[in-house]
């Protein structure tokens, strides 16, 4: 196996409360589907919006990494918005 293959963008990530949440390695931040922050989810939830989320974007490359990654004066982010809502059961 390569050490340098480069990671999905989108990890899923297990808290202390046994809930899910989907991260975003870019932004180093929750990542966000339609303005809301994917935290506090099951794990279907959380590995459906992964796999969409990694299927539609490109990988994460090293140049791509925000040299500043702050957030704005008025605390904003901008969402990433979904495709398709994630799947329930």
């Amino acid at each position: 196996m390569c050490n340098n293959a480069i990671k999905a963008r989108f990890e899923a990530i297990l808290a202390p409360d046994e809930r899910w949440m989907v991260f975003d390695r870019l932004t180093e931040m929750p990542a966000e589907c339609d303005d809301r922050v994917l935290i506090g989810l099951d794990q279907v939830t959380a590995f459906s919006l992964l796999g969409l989320l990694n299927g539609t974007d490109r990988p994460l490359q090293q140049a791509d990494k925000p040299t500043n990654p702050a957030l704005p004066a008025d605390g904003a982010r901008a969402g990433r918005p979904c495709t398709r809502p994630p799947h329930r059961l």
